[in-house]
């Protein structure tokens, strides 16, 4: 498969930080807790990139394992990520993103551990959602409209 254009749609009706996402039909919601002046009705955006991260990486692992002859059974990963809220509130003059993003990758299987790391680091190498966080991403904003 060649280059591919993926395309989302997020909106927000009037519900201060509560936003809904579409993509490919799917829906998901996204909202602040209650302490951060949200309703608590989804997921903030950082902790859904978390989850983004970790199920693109469960599926490298299992598209890798076929590839390279291993069994693996259930698959979960434990992911935090440190970020400064003062950031994205302009507090302070700091990045608004994650300073550090850590996993642990649990893997059931047979295989031998060394083969298991082995197609750990290939699930890495082949994850879209780690090169696009683990690289700088050119990302611009083509426009801005205004509706009365």
């Amino acid at each position: 498969m060649a280059q591919t254009t993926i395309k989302a749609y997020v909106d927000r009706k009037n519900e201060k930080y509560y936003t809904t996402g579409t993509c490919r039909g799917f829906k998901v919601e996204m909202d602040m807790t209650e302490e951060a002046g949200g309703t608590n009705k989804g997921m903030n955006p950082m902790e859904m990139i978390l989850c983004g991260l970790g199920g693109c990486e469960i599926m490298s692992l299992v598209a890798n394992s076929k590839e390279h002859k291993i069994d693996i059974g259930d698959v979960w990963i434990e992911l935090e990520g440190d970020y400064d809220t003062d950031g994205a509130t302009r507090k302070k003059d700091i990045r608004p993103g994650f300073l550090e993003v850590r996993c642990i990758v649990h893997v059931k299987s047979d295989a031998p551990e060394e083969k298991v790391r082995e197609l750990v680091e290939k699930m890495q190498k082949s994850s879209p959602v780690y090169d696009t966080i683990s690289n700088a991403v050119r990302l611009q904003v083509k426009g801005v409209v205004v509706e009365k």
